[in-house]
């Protein structure tokens, strides 16, 4: 962890830049950048074509020991990160920048504006001692905006901007169509959790996204984050070589969502297995359509949901259940 003149903790930072920002909370900062600061990724976050920022969320904690969790209210096993801890976190953050306005004539200043620099959370930020334990839970109210007892405070993340994602089992299967819809933004705040997971109160007053990477469960989110990075910073400009390897993948939209053709290199025969003679032939309007069957015939076989028809079919059924 480093720290600033003052001697107060701070993110650690990885390249700083106008360009897609990302930022992480985490109770395990050391993870990061991990893989993402290897191969393409690691290169495109040197030359500042994204920036990362973690941020620890032991530094809000509270009392000697720097809790971040309590038992869950109705009893059950494991801890809940608590949402006072979380917030402290969250509103220590800078806010995510504003749009550039349009230039306009203005007259020339007397004094040389100073920018202001980028807020680190301190150790103790948005956090109060609790040396003592915490007094008997009180009943708790039905959660949502109706049960709030006191007006809420605006949450200081523009969730249009800047997405606040929190890494969850429990949400919608992530998908490619939402890898481009959070890529073609201005960058993402990254939530990981912990332990039995997060006050849901904490996640209504935010408005914050949960995102799954699929039906099975980890310990943590911070594998989560590092997968999904991966997959949103890849379609970011000029972070691949060839920008036309996303056309040739899988769920492109170029071929229709469809999972991608098998792929064949040298030699041409191997342990008695050939490489397909149309691929080898020259024909480029031959290999098209070769591989245009072959990807349809895979994804009816491995995953018919993706196939256009059925997905008609999907949308119609859904319609006729909200109708």
């Amino acid at each position: 962890m480093t720290t600033n003149p003052s001697g107060t903790p701070k993110a650690r930072q990885f390249k700083s830049s106008e360009s897609y920002r990302v930022r992480v909370l985490t109770l395990f900062p050391e993870a990061f950048p991990g893989v993402l600061g290897l191969g393409l990724h690691g290169k495109a976050l040197a030359a500042g074509l994204w920036t990362l920022e973690v941020y620890d969320l032991r530094q809000h904690g509270l009392g000697s020991h720097q809790s971040v969790d309590a038992p869950p209210y109705g009893g059950g096993a494991g801890m809940v990160l608590r949402p006072d801890v979380l917030a402290a976190a969250l509103d220590a953050l800078a806010p995510a920048p504003a749009p550039i306005p349009a230039p306009a004539p203005i007259p020339t200043p007397t004094t040389t504006p100073t920018p202001t620099p980028v807020r680190s959370p301190s150790a103790k930020a948005g956090a109060s001692p609790d040396p003592s334990p915490d007094p008997a839970p009180a009943p708790i109210p039905a959660l949502g905006d109706a049960a709030r007892s006191s007006p809420p405070s605006p949450p200081t993340m523009d969730s249009q901007r800047e997405p606040l994602l929190y890494l969850s089992p429990r949400a919608v299967p992530l998908t490619q169509a939402q890898v481009r819809r959070f890529a073609s933004g201005a960058g993402l705040t990254l939530l990981c959790g912990r332990y039995e997971g997060i006050d849901q109160r904490f996640l209504d007053e935010y408005q914050v996204e949960e995102v799954s990477l699929g039906d099975f469960v980890l310990s943590g989110g911070e594998v989560a984050a590092l997968a999904l990075l991966e997959a949103v910073v890849r379609l970011l400009p000029g972070v691949l070589g060839n920008q036309a390897s996303k056309a040739d993948e899988s769920f492109s939209q170029v071929r229709g969502g469809l999972l991608e053709y098998p792929q064949f290199t040298r030699p041409a025969e191997w342990r008695g297995r050939v490489v397909p003679a149309v691929l080898q032939g020259g024909n480029h309007k031959a290999i098209a359509e070769w591989r245009q069957a072959a990807a349809k015939k895979i994804t009816a076989e491995r995953r018919p949901d993706l196939l256009p028809q059925n997905q008609k079919q999907q949308g119609k059924k859904k319609q006729d259940k909200t109708t």
